[in-house]
């Protein structure tokens, strides 16, 4: 019967067909278990010589795509946008999930690989000083501008602390806070030495009147 078929191409009415006749259908347990002890220990390509390996690789060669990781690669839903439908569904899907205990050892494990990793930094709370009203009257006090870039930051929440310092209100030496859009405020998390001699010369020197000085920063 096989190879009576063999090289045979069904035509689209017999693949219907077959298609309405197999819809629905389940296996009961007996032809379950029946399938299962006959496959059992049993590996598709267990016999395979390596000519048979390298006839396969030459037919599936060209027809496997690359890895979805590889440079260069573009994902087969590139340029093409999400229906309202589907966002919901994703959101129904998501809305309560919490990542587990080890999820987060994973992503904290890979956060200490990189070089912007600080010791944990960015987990440490906040000076309970540095509040809403507090972080608003900055913006006004710069008339809602970014202090780099100079555009409109009326809707931006970053308030960049120069020093890098979370506790620089509740420890009494009163830093410079600056608003920054998302964008410079991203880049000020790199090279800090750089951002914080710049920043805070250019600070004191238009606000204060001071000379620019090169501090010592750790």
């Amino acid at each position: 019967m096989r190879k009576a078929a063999l090289g045979r191409k069904r035509t689209p009415e017999a693949i219907e067909k077959q298609r309405k006749k197999l819809t629905g259908r389940t296996l009961s347990e007996n032809h379950k278990k029946h399938i299962s002890e006959k496959l059992k220990g049993k590996k598709n390509n267990a016999n395979w010589t390596e000519e048979d390996r390298k006839k396969q690789s030459g037919r599936l060669k060209g027809k496997i795509p690359v890895n979805v990781f590889e440079k260069g690669h573009k994902p087969w839903n590139i340029g093409r946008p999400m229906s309202n439908e589907t966002k919901e569904k994703l959101r129904k899907i998501r809305k309560g999930t919490k990542l587990t205990k080890k999820q987060i050892e994973k992503i904290r494990a890979g956060l200490r690989l990189s070089k912007c990793w600080k010791g944990g930094k960015s987990f440490e709370p906040y000076c309970s000083e540095f509040t809403k009203s507090l972080k608003k009257e900055i913006r006004d006090t710069f008339d809602n501008l970014c202090f780099i870039g100079g555009t409109n930051c009326k809707n931006c929440k970053p308030i960049h602390h120069i020093d890098y310092n979370k506790n620089a209100i509740c420890n009494g030496k009163k830093w410079a806070l600056i608003p920054l859009c998302w964008s410079h405020h991203t880049r000020t998390n790199y090279d800090r030495w750089y951002w914080f001699n710049l920043l805070i010369n250019y600070w004191a020197f238009k606000y204060t009147g001071e000379e620019p000085y090169v501090y010592s920063f750790k």
